[in-house]
């Protein structure tokens, strides 16, 4: 009898001890990206998505080696063209999960010169003095959307610092400005935006860059 329950006790520890291992294995990063075909960006954006890639699968590894993965981390992004005049621009905008609570927003916005089609930076497209203008914009135009004037984390976030105004997003008939998560209020507020006419956008743009 004492045989049969020392058998039985080994054949449940093995058990268990393989249900734990199998807990530990762990999926591989899903990572999805759907980008348009545009002419004479194909090798920019194919640059762009295998740096992306290498980026999650190093901090994936990283993480599993140190046994911080506890869900299947996740990277799913789109990319769309916002706007073609005096510069183009492209919006990369989907989900970012890489352990934690939740995963992030992620969006980025690239500018293109529309006849060598090499990427240029916000610094090549704005004046000097920009920033401060667009803290000016941004903050009136959040108070319109029921921030409160006072409101420390929304002031920190729209200081006249580059840092804080990288996705300006041009479209036709308008500029976007968006605010990443805990930029300018709590991850539950989502993904903030100001909505900008070109009338007040084409000043703090150098001057071959105004919309005509």
């Amino acid at each position: 009898m004492r045989s049969l329950l020392v058998l039985c006790l080994l054949l449940f520890l093995g058990t268990w001890s393989a249900a734990d291992e199998k807990d530990k294995e762990v999926e591989p990063p899903t990572i999805e990206f759907q980008f348009p075909q545009v002419e004479g960006l194909e090798s920019f954006l194919d640059t762009y998505r295998d740096n992306l890639r290498q980026e999650v699968m190093s901090e994936y590894e990283l993480a599993k080696s140190e046994d911080g993965i506890y869900n299947p981390w996740s990277l799913h992004l789109e990319a769309k063209m916002t706007y073609q005049g005096p510069f183009w621009s492209m919006l990369v905008s989907g989900y970012d999960y890489r352990g934690g609570a939740h995963g992030m927003p992620y969006i980025d916005v690239l500018y293109f010169d529309p006849e060598t089609k090499q990427p240029i930076s916000q610094e090549d497209l704005l004046t000097p003095q920009s920033y401060e203008r667009l803290s000016q914009l941004c903050r009136a135009g959040l108070i319109e959307n029921e921030f409160a004037a006072d409101d420390e984390w929304m002031l920190k976030g729209t200081e006249p610092d580059a840092k804080n105004f990288q996705l300006l997003v041009p479209y036709d008939e308008e500029v976007q400005v968006l605010f990443n998560s805990y930029q300018v209020a709590p991850y539950a507020a989502g993904v903030p935006s100001v909505k900008l006419p070109w009338s007040e956008v084409n000043p703090i743009l150098k001057e071959q860059f105004q919309k005509l």
